[in-house]
């Protein structure tokens, strides 16, 4: 496993970096040189390119000591290479939180790779857009990531490419370069009436990616027992328990009315008292449910 980058991968970084004799002040101080060089103060006189790509080899050393402690799969040259010129763009601490390294150590190279272009968005007048120079940058980082000594074959009429939408729809996003005016930013209508065009072509892609729809909300009703049958009251079932009961009253008044006969007063008293309370009771329910007589208001009803 490599270690060190090549001729080919410091050519990359030094092709994408871009080559500054002379010292730039950033904002927060610092100054930037030669091969996208940092340092505190400004060098005293320009740099010629063997001293920026020597500061260079410099700045690679701590990537390439990050690359070989942190990435557990075999490398060829190519991906230590590629990697390393990623590294050096997104920095060591966004490199090991990112799908890249991620995917790497999972045993996935050609996701990896493709995560790479994930990370082409920076910061112009405070605002996050993709830079034409990253998406660039990527591509080509991600070719030599992928470069083999022999290419894979694969017939086109046995492998026939399509469209891949989610990258269309990502391709959809603000695209701002370097040497755009900030005053004409792409406003986020553009960007919308782009992203319209793209799902235009594949109605099915447009309905997949719409958001469920919300539940409908459910208003508070009162509660209604729909097949509650009011029983009116004198039904068969009710003038039979009256009737019973009614009868069960005469059977003891009479009960009593015989025993007064035979000289038994307490019989008398203890049957007939009761059975004439039950047969008046029955016979007044009847009446009431049959002329539909109510109780005067403000008297209990038993």
């Amino acid at each position: 496993m490599p270690t060190t980058v090549s001729a080919e991968g410091l050519a990359l970084v030094k092709r994408y970096e871009g080559f500054r004799a002379e010292a730039l002040t950033l904002a927060d101080g610092r100054v930037i040189v030669g091969y996208g060089h940092l340092q505190a103060v400004a060098p005293r006189a320009p740099l010629c390119e063997v001293e920026a790509e020597a500061l260079l080899k410099q700045d690679l050393a701590a990537i390439e000591a990050a690359i070989a402690s942190r990435v557990l799969a075999p490398l060829t040259q190519a991906q230590f290479d590629a990697l390393a010129s990623f590294v050096f763009s997104i920095g060591v601490d966004a490199f090991v939180k990112s799908d890249v390294l991620r995917r790497l150590n999972a045993g996935e190279p050609i996701a990896a790779a493709c995560a790479m272009d994930a990370w082409r968005k920076s910061r112009v007048n405070g605002e996050p857009q993709v830079l034409d120079a990253l998406v660039r940058r990527r591509s080509a980082e991600r070719a030599m990531f992928l470069m083999l000594d022999a290419p894979v074959a694969a017939a086109s009429a046995y492998v026939r490419a399509e469209i891949d939408h989610a990258a269309s729809i990502l391709g959809a996003s603000k695209v701002a370069a370097m040497s755009q005016p900030a005053s004409a930013p792409q406003t986020a209508d553009e960007e919308t009436r782009k992203l319209a065009e793209i799902l235009a072509r594949d109605p099915s892609t447009a309905l997949a990616l719409q958001p469920p729809p919300a539940p409908e909300p459910v208003e508070d009703e009162p509660l209604v027992l729909a097949n509650v049958v009011q029983k009116p009251v004198n039904t068969p079932h009710d003038i039979t328990g009256l009737a019973l009961f009614g009868i069960a009253g005469a059977g003891l008044f009479a009960a009593g009315l015989v025993g007064l006969n035979q000289g038994k007063n307490i019989v008398f008293l203890l049957l007939t008292a009761p059975g004439a309370v039950m047969l008046i009771a029955a016979g007044w329910q009847l009446l009431r449910d049959r002329l539909n007589l109510r109780w005067p208001d403000g008297m209990a009803r038993s």
